[in-house]
């Protein structure tokens, strides 16, 4: 969204802008090992943001834009907001919206084929009801270890704006071996995942809500791979 903006307004300004160390989406020239945010007021913001990220590797989780009739802030919760009502401000807003929806639908595609449901089956002249259950997956665009796994799980626990909890975790040191129990605490959703190096698997056990799914799948983004793609992995019967 920051580029769309940038390039159909060359002399759109950042005003400000709060930046989080995010390995995965940047490189660090400097101390790469340190997690960090960064907040940033000032006329010279969009060059900052360039600066910042690759000295210190950090990328934006809130823009605030600011031109002749046009003051806009957008964030990662998703939050637009116009601090100016005006034809120039709505243009941007509706602009940065119809990539978002594309986006979106394509991840609503997703999310609502990975459920867990009961089917009924009458083999021969019995009547019973069968777990049926389609799994999602997520494939990694870098090889991820099990340090990065552990790292991720820590950061979803302390982050303010998730609330994931990880039960019945199991790994193994090498080459990642992890599985874990999922739960949405604000949402009640439960779901399993067990990831190798290439790739996670998200198997649906209850609840299984598309804004969880999705926040779960941006927490991944954000904190272990920023080339990651969800994509619908099987259905499975259990006879």
């Amino acid at each position: 969204m920051n580029e769309i903006v940038l390039s159909s307004y060359e002399d759109m300004r950042i005003s400000e802008f709060k930046s989080k160390r995010v390995p995965s989406l940047a490189e660090a020239r400097t101390r790469p090992d340190v997690d960090r945010e960064i907040e940033y007021k000032g006329i010279d913001g969009r060059d900052r943001l360039d600066e910042f990220r690759a000295e210190y590797g950090v990328v934006p989780t809130r823009i605030q834009y600011e031109h002749e009739n046009v003051s806009l802030r957008i964030d990662t919760s998703g939050k637009f907001t116009l601090e100016t009502v005006n034809q120039e401000s709505f243009n941007i807003l509706f602009e940065l919206l119809s990539e978002v929806v594309v986006n979106v639908l394509e991840l609503l595609d997703v999310a609502n084929k990975i459920k867990f449901e009961k089917r009924e089956v009458e083999p021969g002249n019995l009547k019973i009801q069968v777990p049926e259950v389609s799994s999602g997956e997520i494939d990694f665009d870098q090889q991820v270890t099990l340090m990065q796994a552990e790292s991720f799980i820590k950061g979803t626990k302390s982050s303010d704006e998730l609330n994931f909890s990880f039960t019945d975790v199991t790994k193994q040191a090498g080459s990642l071996d992890f599985s874990a129990q999922v739960t949405d605490e604000n949402r009640g959703s439960l779901f399993n995942v067990s990831a190798t190096e290439e790739s996670m698997r998200i198997v649906p056990k209850q609840n299984c809500s598309f804004p969880s799914l999705v926040e779960f799948y941006l927490a991944v983004i954000q904190m272990l791979d920023g080339g990651a793609k969800m994509k619908l992995y099987e259905a499975q019967t259990a006879v």
